[in-house]
């Protein structure tokens, strides 16, 4: 995966810098000015619609959206893991720079 995939998500007309994806979920960053640092997740269920969140970095939990349970286990691990690089990423959308890829959860 490249840092320099685009994805669009559901509720917001910008594009949003793909950073990493695994378990059915794509997670994003993009800056928003005046909203705390964030990254977005979509989920794709079979069985219904695409669900999205934005998960704050450093309140580690969502603070917009909705995703199941099932797989907060999985993004909680994952933003803790990588925290970090997701900071950069938040600072590298603020500056107008592609963010970095983001290993997925192992």
């Amino acid at each position: 995966m490249s840092g320099r995939l685009f994805l669009p998500f559901a509720y917001t007309q910008r594009i949003v810098s793909l950073v990493s994806e695994f378990l059915g979920m794509k997670f994003g960053v993009v800056y928003q000015e005046g909203v705390e640092p964030h990254f977005r997740v979509v989920y794709w269920d079979w069985n219904g619609p695409e669900l999205s969140a934005k998960y704050g970095i450093e309140s580690r939990g969502v603070i917009e959206g909705w995703l199941p349970q099932l797989g907060m286990w999985a993004i909680d691990e994952w933003a803790e893991t990588h925290h970090s690089q997701l900071e950069q990423a938040w600072e590298d959308s603020r500056a107008g720079r592609t963010p970095t890829a983001i290993a997925p959860l192992e």
